[in-house]
């Protein structure tokens, strides 16, 4: 196994309950969570119940039960509720943490500092330090968006760079203001601000923002910061900021493969199908690759049971980014006007895609 995320430990913790000799290979000196807040859908939940996880998990998690948008004019444009289900606003650490924990406690050996660098067909792989691993009978690239294992399938894989992406920082809402909502506000396509409540009294912020502007937000300072973040969303006024230094950057890149594997090596989650997180689906769709390899009789059934899902929310993802995240404001107008009666005509399939469950646009899902 090579990456020590959301997807390598999922997919760690099956494969040695199924008694198997699992070695995690991980490239930083010190495994550990990156990012903000993620939003846990009801299908990955359902993967981390059967990890045995889900309480810890919910114990340090908040419920999210609806996602809204608000426009700059204060009209609520998008107001999507679960019905029936939940959401999870996570820390990632908090994730990371649970996941670690359950990997040792099923005999995963992790071995950190170990950058890989090649990789040879009878399962052997070779990290910066010179040093071999395996012979492996499965090699599984779970190293990320910016996977090093996948150029060992010799395919040509559809990279997109998006020019779009987000500060973003964790703050404390000791008062519980964001509630059990992921809560965004829009002015047009190219302004949004996006809270995401992540247990423990605390909030994650995401800022959108195109890269090639990051420098000129920071170099603005705190408070012009604070005033436009404010001016959008006046629910932000609670939240102390603190100076720049506590917002990070994320930039988002998409990823198309032909094939998920060749020989003894499988890549998955974003190593395989890396998206934006328009849809909030990037550790949801992690955790069911990790589900359904360790279901599959064969590397060719696991690709073929999560090929259309991923291309599904692939496609997804990249679509709203134009009406979301990008310099075509001309598209925000039809977005809330759309938005609200999509979902009013097609509840179900709405809901389908909240909760993850959707393999298509109208696909065999309830109305």
């Amino acid at each position: 196994m090579v990456g020590a995320g959301t997807a390598g430990l999922a997919t760690a913790i099956l494969l040695a309950r199924a008694g198997a000799h699992v070695e995690v290979l991980e490239r930083a000196p010190e495994p550990g969570p990156v990012g903000a807040g993620l939003l846990l859908q009801p299908t990955g939940m359902g993967v981390l119940a059967r990890l045995g996880v889900l309480e810890r998990v919910e114990a340090g998690a908040a419920r999210i039960d609806r996602i809204v948008g608000t426009t700059v004019r204060g009209r609520r444009f998008m107001d999507m509720a679960y019905r029936g289900e939940h959401g999870l606003g996570v820390h990632r650490g908090a994730l990371f943490s649970a996941l670690c924990d359950a990997a040792v406690d099923a005999g995963v050996r992790v071995i950190a500092g170990a950058e890989i660098v090649d990789y040879r067909p009878e399962g052997v792989l070779t990290d910066a330090r010179g040093r071999t691993h395996g012979p492996y009978d499965l090699v599984v690239g779970a190293d990320g968006a910016r996977s090093t294992m996948r150029r060992f399938l010799d395919v040509r894989a559809r990279v997109y760079e998006h020019r779009w992406g987000a500060l973003w920082g964790v703050f404390d809402d000791p008062g519980g203001v964001f509630g059990t909502e992921l809560d965004q506000y829009f002015d047009g396509a190219s302004r949004m601000a996006g809270f995401l409540p992540t247990g423990s009294g605390a909030v994650s912020l995401f800022w959108s923002v195109r890269l090639d502007r990051v420098a000129q937000v920071r170099a603005a300072g705190m408070d012009a910061f604070r005033r436009e973040l404010v001016a959008l969303a006046p629910v932000a006024e609670t939240l102390d900021l603190g100076s720049m230094d506590t917002l990070l950057e994320a930039s988002y890149r998409q990823i198309s493969l032909p094939r998920w594997h060749a020989g003894r090596l499988v890549v998955l989650g974003d190593a395989a199908h890396a998206l934006s997180p328009q849809l909030g689906q990037g550790a949801n769709l992690a955790l069911m690759d990790a589900a359904a390899l360790a279901d599959a009789d064969s590397l060719a059934a696991f690709e073929a049971s999560r090929r259309a899902q991923a291309r599904f929310y692939a496609f997804g993802a990249r679509s709203l980014n134009t009406v979301f995240q990008s310099d075509c404001n001309a598209m925000a107008l039809p977005r809330d006007l759309l938005f609200p009666v999509f979902a009013r005509m097609f509840p179900g399939r709405a809901l389908a895609v909240l909760s993850g469950r959707a393999t298509g646009p109208f696909s065999s899902i309830g109305a």
